[in-house]
């Protein structure tokens, strides 16, 4: 079985033949040029403990997906629902996981328009496709950073990784470590601001992990990026920094900007942290504050083959 990123460069993208798949290398498909769509799932004992409260996994479902229409620069507006249920689903389980649903659909403005239910197997599987609406002029897509541009955060990284070593018993980061993990927080209004302001070029969520997902950025601008890792805006100081780094399920947005556009958009949406730039070369190389380039190793998440 091939890995995750090359089953998907080796077989899916020969078959994404039209304009709208747009080669399979950014977070969303474009409809038209209005609307984008999107698809995500999450694996019972892959991307959620099924010690989660349902509400709360009703809540993460939809912010991954929303977090995929933030990095196109659109507004999500509406979701189909798959959902397959284990024999041990029990109807006090659907009640919460519907109750879940209803208030992040508010909290994100979002209305359910239809889907698919299927019983049977051991493990719990959802899945959520969503439509969204283009804010931004452009479309971002992670195939428009240059060299010169700067490299921007908006949020922080290890809120995902210290939530899940939380959750698993091995270190406590604290209840609102394992808030973050359990309901992750999409910068919805921020990135809506963003993408008004017309200054972002590129951008990408960091749901793999910090490192992994600029390289994919990287990969698809045909360029290199610096990182500075003393300005990372970690979750927590007393974590490992490059686990927090590395550890994804984050879903902040990692946005390239023209050097004259920083001050713009830092005024723009204040949450904003200048973490590196783009350059000449290819892939991503992380600098210590002398300068130094620091070694790598896993740079974040994907499926094993």
């Amino acid at each position: 079985m091939r890995k995750e990123f090359a089953f998907i460069d080796q077989l899916l993208k020969p078959l994404a033949l039209g304009s709208a798949a747009l080669g399979l290398t950014d977070d969303a498909a474009a409809l038209d040029e209005r609307r984008v769509i999107a698809s995500d799932a999450l694996l019972e004992g892959v991307h959620f403990l099924r010690e989660d409260p349902a509400e709360t996994l009703a809540h993460k479902l939809l912010a991954v997906n929303l977090s995929d229409m933030l990095a196109m620069g659109a507004r999500p507006s509406a979701y189909l629902l798959s959902l397959f249920r284990p024999a041990w689903i029990d109807s006090a389980w659907e009640e919460a996981f519907a109750r879940g649903l209803a208030v992040a659909q508010e909290q994100f403005g979002l209305e359910l328009l239809g889907g698919d239910t299927v019983n049977g197997g051991d493990r719990l599987a959802l899945s959520v496709t969503m439509i969204g609406e283009r804010v931004a002029p452009k479309l971002w897509l992670r195939s428009g950073a240059q060299p010169g541009q700067r490299l921007a955060l908006l949020g922080r990284v290890g809120g995902g990784w210290c939530g899940l070593q939380t959750a698993l018993g091995k270190q406590d980061f604290g209840r609102a470590a394992l808030e973050h993990y359990r309901r992750p927080q999409p910068p919805l209004h921020a990135a809506l601001q963003l993408a008004k302001a017309d200054l972002v070029r590129s951008a990408i969520d960091i749901s793999d992990g910090l490192l992994q997902d600029a390289e994919q950025m990287a990969r698809a601008s045909g360029c290199g990026m610096e990182l500075d890792f003393d300005a990372l805006p970690l979750w927590s100081g007393d974590a490992d920094p490059m686990a927090q780094a590395t550890g994804g399920d984050d879903y902040s947005l990692l946005v390239a900007l023209k050097p004259g556009d920083w001050a713009a958009a830092q005024f723009a949406v204040p949450d904003l942290h200048l973490i590196g730039r783009c350059c000449e070369g290819e892939g991503v190389v992380l600098r210590d504050a002398q300068g130094r380039v620091m070694p790598l190793g896993q740079k974040g998440w994907e499926h094993a083959g």
